[in-house]
Order: C-alpha cells, then structure tokens, then sequence
C-alpha cells in the first residue's frame, strides 16, 4: 500500500514503470493579438493512444482533446 501511495503522488515513477514510447511534436497554435507572433505548443503523445497539450484549452478542459492534439491526430492519421 506504501507503494502505491507513492506512485500515485510521483507520476514519474509510472512512467518508467509503464515503458511508454514518447513522442513529443510542435503544433502550431493561433496569433497573439498583442505582439502579433505565432505561439507554439508542445503536444506529447505516448504509444500513439494516449496525447498531452501544453496548451491553456487542454489544461483547464480536464484533459479533453484540444484543436492541437486532433490537428496531430489527423496528421498522423490516427482517428
């Protein structure tokens, strides 16, 4: 039980447990209306099943797919 607490608190250690195969992409994102620049973000994806944004939308959606990752995912051909 020990252990388990600790793996839950310290999701790196469930990462070298679970022997992922990790890719990390750039996707582009919109303009910035202030300083008119192109913001770049970083979408990882694990095994090609499971994806992580970087992006605002992707963090406070609960982890629901933002544009970027479908955007990825349709590249990839991966539906």
């Amino acid at each position: 039980m020990r252990l388990m607490k600790q793996l839950l608190i310290e999701p790196k250690w469930m990462k070298m447990l679970t022997n992922d195969w990790t890719q990390v992409y750039i996707e582009m994102g919109s303009r910035d209306k202030k300083t008119n620049k192109l913001k770049y973000y970083k979408v990882t994806s694990f095994n090609h099943k499971r994806f992580s944004c970087s992006c605002p939308s992707y963090e406070f959606g609960r982890g629901s797919e933002c544009k970027h990752i479908k955007n990825l995912k349709r590249k990839l051909s991966i539906w």
